[in-house]
């Protein structure tokens, strides 16, 4: 049998060391990595970017809980740091921004029984939601995207540095633009 590679492996050598800290930590990883991928992807990550973030950023959760520091709202954390380690690796420019998220997606979503027609109506219709997107402010974007993760309000807040009532605000602002641009 290989040796566990990966957050796992590295967490699950140290479950004698640190038992519940390791235990949750590989518990919030299987529950939170697919959400945390996307949210990533959507703020423009490469698959690499998004996969080295949250390796990181579950191995800052790891020292955070065996450190005994407070471990309310994990999954907010979690987004905000990810978040933070993309934008502060985009600083330092050791990585160049490649490319936003694939157009190919359109084509994975759509009917493959659909005919030519269905498929350019279609495929029009994601190009024009993607573009209306990019052309949000970057927090407008970026909320949209919690929400699409299932973030409360106040959640989204934390990881955003803004208040609840701010996000609400964005997120109206957000959608009526959506709905003026593609009406």
């Amino acid at each position: 049998m290989a040796p566990d590679t990966g957050i796992a492996g590295v967490l699950n050598s140290e479950v004698s060391r640190a038992p519940n800290a390791a235990t949750q930590v590989v518990r919030l990883f299987d529950e939170h990595r697919p959400g945390l991928f996307r949210y990533l992807r959507w703020r423009g990550s490469s698959a690499e970017e998004a996969d080295d973030a949250i390796q990181e950023t579950f191995l800052r959760l790891h020292t955070h809980l065996r450190s005994g520091r407070p471990d309310a709202n994990l999954r907010a954390w979690l987004y905000r740091v990810a978040a933070n380690l993309v934008r502060d690796d985009r600083k330092s420019g050791r990585r160049r921004f490649s490319q936003p998220l694939e157009t190919e997606a359109a084509v994975t979503w759509s009917d493959p029984a659909a005919g030519p027609e269905q498929l350019l109506l279609a495929r029009e219709s994601t190009d024009r939601l993607q573009g209306a997107i990019e052309r949000l402010p970057s927090i407008e974007r970026e909320c949209l995207a919690l929400r699409a993760e299932g973030f409360r309000y106040r959640e989204i807040g934390e990881i955003c540095g803004i208040g609840t009532s701010t996000v609400a605000d964005v997120l109206k602002r957000a959608f009526e633009t959506l709905a003026r641009e593609l009406s």
